[in-house]
């Protein structure tokens, strides 16, 4: 995981009192989802992939990204 991966589970943690952090004995991490976390992680990687689209298509002026921002998650 890079680190915006890591921001955004931490804030499905914040957002989502179903998501357990295990630290075993080696020093790995495991980060267990219920369905509904899983869903609002989802959810945030597809907001922030299309948000950096839409930064990429507003400096190339290709198209209207304030119309397709208030879409929201519908886009």
């Amino acid at each position: 995981m890079n680190e915006r991966d890591i921001e955004l589970v931490n804030k499905v943690a914040e957002m989502t009192p179903d998501v357990y952090n295990t630290k075993y004995d080696n020093g790995m991490k495991c980060i267990e989802f219920t369905e509904d976390a899983l869903q609002k992680f989802a959810e945030l990687i597809r907001a922030d992939e299309r948000e950096a689209i839409l930064e990429l298509a507003d400096s190339l002026g290709w198209v209207n990204v304030d119309a397709i921002r208030a879409m929201g998650n519908n886009v």
